[in-house]
């Protein structure tokens, strides 16, 4: 898409087509997406959906247009009632504003009214939350994004000075250099929405809930509380001080030193009563955020040793599910009751499962999960100091023996 909309801004001269080698690759290109499968997220689908809509645009073909109706179906079973497209099974709003600029451009192209009420809900909901992403509390997310592109809502671009460019160099830069240059024009302005606008649903206990997402935000005398419901029940806590605080839940190894991690998305939670909530987080393994040199040499070798190629395509794969998967499920469960009283955080937790097979337990300081894509980068990110900084030899032997353990923290 972006290849075949920068050959069109160069030909933009009267008369100019785009590069008929560039235009060729990128039919190519979109006769081999139709034939993948559906991908599970839905900025993958959104880029798929421009690129259709561009080449319907350029070569006025009908077979782009039917492609593009296929893929807006598949979107459509993406879309959360509450205007959000999932990424990796749950909410992440930083990839949702490339999901949105992806959106807007097949608007421009394809010109169908559901399109623009897709991008009208989703640009809405983004305005609503930037409040509560400077820095992103990425614990929450799906896919623990911690940078926003602010050319996803180009018609009111979000102004805050952690989300624009003058921190650009902190972003992932994966879609920096798809995006930037072509949009670095944009302006950088505020959104006029504010905390308290009526469609935020604040409660009258100060309490919003996004339920289909699985995350809530609770906003206390300038301080305020994030909790990923659907994350294993993680929180954060942050205010005008700019020094957030977060709380990942624990870390637990067994006795071949496998470790396992309960902030893991798409968890089971429910509402139990006024401001009170109940998460079931399996412990599943756990993945550093980045590869080991070894296994970081041994992908280099695969790509350009001896294996150069279509083998070395396959043994690089491999080498990636090997380095970075465990087949072992986690062998326990966290199940967390938090209760939200004024300021204060009640919060009771319970290990079960097979936990005669763990050996210790520690307060999870930053390991993710292996199939959670993390993207911690832009802004505020690595520097959030935790909730709680440990917990000592008779609280872990407290819940490696099933017990309730309850603590509590002030928002």
């Amino acid at each position: 898409f972006t290849s075949l909309q920068a050959s069109r801004y160069l030909a933009a001269a009267p008369g100019g087509e785009p590069d008929s080698t560039v235009l060729e690759a990128c039919q190519r290109a979109a006769t081999w997406l139709a034939r993948q499968p559906a991908p599970a997220d839905a900025n993958k689908a959104a880029a798929t959906l421009a690129l259709q809509g561009l080449l319907h645009r350029v070569t006025s073909g009908g077979a782009h247009a039917r492609e593009a109706v296929r893929t807006m179906g598949h979107l459509e079973g993406l879309r959360s009632p509450e205007g959000w497209f999932r990424e990796r099974g749950g909410f992440d709003p930083g990839y949702s504003t490339l999901t949105l600029a992806l959106l807007r451009r097949a608007r421009e192209t394809l010109g169908w009214a559901r399109l623009g009420r897709w991008v009208a809900s989703l640009e809405d909901l983004l305005a609503d939350l930037a409040p509560f992403l400077s820095p992103s509390p990425w614990e929450a997310w799906s896919r623990e994004t911690g940078f926003l592109l602010p050319w996803g809502p180009e018609e009111s671009p979000f102004g805050h000075p952690a989300s624009v460019h003058e921190t650009w160099w902190g972003w992932d830069d994966r879609y920096l250099c798809f995006f930037a240059a072509p949009h670095w024009g944009v302006r950088a302005g505020g959104t006029t929405r504010g905390l308290g606008r009526p469609s935020m649903g604040w409660g009258t206990d100060g309490i919003w809930e996004l339920r289909d997402a699985g995350v809530l935000f609770c906003a206390r005398d300038g301080r305020y509380l994030c909790v990923g419901l659907s994350k294993g029940g993680t929180a954060r806590i942050w205010g005008n001080d700019g020094k957030p605080a977060v709380d990942l839940g624990y870390r637990i190894w067994d006795g071949a030193g496998r470790q396992f991690v309960n902030a893991s998305p798409g968890v089971p939670w429910q509402k139990t009563g006024h401001g009170t909530y109940r998460v079931s987080a399996p412990f599943r393994p756990a993945a550093h955020l980045a590869p080991s040199p070894r296994l970081g040499r041994l992908l280099q070798f695969c790509e350009t040793g001896l294996f150069a190629g279509p083998w070395g395509t396959l043994a690089s794969r491999w080498a990636q599910r090997v380095g970075t998967r465990s087949p072992r499920p986690g062998p326990a469960c966290l199940e967390r009751e938090l209760r939200i009283c004024n300021t204060r955080v009640e919060i009771r937790d319970r290990i079960v499962g097979e936990t005669g097979r763990l050996r210790g337990i520690a307060v999870n300081h930053g390991l993710t999960t292996v199939y959670t894509p993390s993207a911690r980068q832009g802004p505020g990110c690595g520097q959030e100091r935790g909730i709680r900084a440990g917990i000592n030899a008779d609280e872990g032997r407290v819940l490696l023996g099933g017990a309730v353990m309850d603590w509590a923290f002030e928002i």
